[in-house]
């Protein structure tokens, strides 16, 4: 399902500078959907659109408009033809739709005109021709709206399956564009929309959803900042704080393999320059991403520069284009995370704030925001006389974990000896806080910010 608001987007140079980096197609399809509407662009309050697979080949789907109010969709049956081409009406439930060439069209009545609802036909038809899947699905929904209007207070309940229902809670309606689904879908029976060069994106898709997501929502805010978000929803039985994790660290691992990708394409001069900072501005992208488990699902989080949106879609559009053929991104799954990319991690932003907590408790909300396993060496830290279970109290608003480790080891021993290093449980990179002492008795190499002063 796509989710847009038009007017919004167009009201701001970063929303109008998104629209045209998005394409020839985007900028065609809000210009059909305005003269169905018979309306400019702007005049368009909400977009709702949804599809899903029919038959072979075949996709079923429909949109909604909302235009602002003062603004009338064509009722006059001169208006209608020439807005929507030939039609002819039908009656259902006191409700009437148009049928068209391929499309059906209704004005929901009790809305003021403001609403217009169209959904396609796979099977090629005429206004005098056989209803074909599209007409069902509009039919339905008059039918589902008509029940709801007969239940006072209730909106129009839409049977979603479970992950979908669960995904639907916790996305922000007020976003500016919003798309989410199943990726199950999108890689098996929805995979014509990674048709030409999108195609590309099949296996690095399969490779960050795999089997672990169910459902998925991509959301984008324009405001003083671009707000990213992305909502996740596990699949029944596995707990989303134990998924989480190798979602964000998939995501971390995202501007390696893009430089990998741009290093091995012959750039056109054309746009060279922008392409050649997609990594950097993926990097900044994982610097400042949160995650939380939120009931059964997942949120991570991002909030970039004003005009972050426009030049990430410009350059990954520039770069797809020119990797038709290139076997970069299909060798994404081979890619794992190296202790430096490990330590890279501490680089993203996080928030932690207690009045008053413990060691164990400090370091797992680290591990929690970033994604990376953390585990305290407690006989190492016995030896020192340090216990994990000290209380202490932090606030550290929007800086690197790298900075907020450090002051967590620093108030939990202010003697120096607590540091941090990368050890292995099993294939799976981890941080292990210990001691200085124990670390150079087995050799452990330190990180930079941990290692001593040298001396004079």
């Amino acid at each position: 399902m796509l989710l847009a608001r038009p007017v919004e987007i167009l009201a701001s140079e970063e929303g109008r500078l998104l629209l045209r980096a998005l394409g020839p197609e985007a900028e065609a399809a809000l210009g059909r959907l305005a003269d169905w509407c018979g309306c400019a662009p702007a005049a368009i309050e909400s977009i709702q659109a949804g599809w899903q697979g029919g038959g072979t080949d075949e996709v079923i789907g429909g949109v909604a408009v909302r235009l602002v109010a003062g603004q009338h969709v064509p009722t006059d049956e001169g208006a209608r033809n020439r807005a929507w081409g030939a039609t002819k009406p039908v009656t259902l439930n006191e409700e009437t739709y148009y049928r068209g060439q391929g499309l059906a069209f209704w004005v929901p009545s009790g809305e003021a005109d403001r609403v217009l609802v169209i959904t396609a036909d796979p099977v090629a038809g005429t206004p005098a021709g056989p209803i074909g899947l599209g007409e069902s699905l509009i039919a339905d929904t008059i039918r589902a709206a008509i029940e709801s209007r007969d239940l006072p207070g209730e909106e129009l309940a839409v049977d979603l399956p479970r992950d979908l229902a669960v995904l639907a809670g916790m996305l922000d309606a007020e976003s500016h564009l919003m798309l989410f689904g199943t990726p199950h879908y999108l890689l098996n029976r929805g995979r014509a929309a990674l048709a030409g060069s999108r195609g590309i994106l099949f296996e690095p898709l399969r490779w960050f959803f795999g089997e672990s997501i169910a459902a998925a929502g991509l959301s984008l805010h324009i405001g003083d900042n671009c707000y990213l978000e992305l909502d996740a929803v596990t699949p029944l039985g596995q707990p989303p704080r134990k998924e989480a994790p190798e979602l964000v660290s998939r995501l971390s691992s995202l501007p390696t393999v893009v430089e990998a990708a741009v290093a091995a394409i012959n750039l056109d001069p054309y746009g060279k320059v922008l392409v050649l900072r997609l990594p950097a501005m993926l990097r900044l992208l994982v610097a400042n991403i949160r995650w939380a488990p939120e009931g059964e699902g997942v949120v991570i989080n991002a909030y970039l520069p004003r005009h972050a949106a426009h030049n990430l879609v410009v350059a990954t559009d520039l770069m797809l284009a020119q990797s038709a053929g290139a076997p970069a991104l299909a060798g994404i799954e081979t890619v794992s995370t190296t202790s430096a990319g490990v330590l890279g991690r501490l680089d993203q932003k996080i928030t932690i704030v207690f009045p008053k907590d413990t060691l164990e408790a400090a370091v797992q909300m680290v591990a929690d925001q970033i994604g990376i396993p953390m585990e305290i060496v407690g006989t190492d830290l016995q030896l020192e006389g340090i216990t994990k279970n000290q209380s202490f109290g932090l606030a550290e608003q929007d800086q690197s974990a790298r900075d907020v480790l450090g002051r967590i080891l620093a108030k939990a021993n202010p003697d120096g000896k607590l540091v941090y290093v990368v050890g292995k449980d099993g294939e799976t990179e981890t941080i292990l806080i210990t001691t200085r002492v124990a670390a150079e008795k087995r050799g452990d190499s330190l990180p930079p910010e941990c290692a001593p002063p040298a001396k004079r």
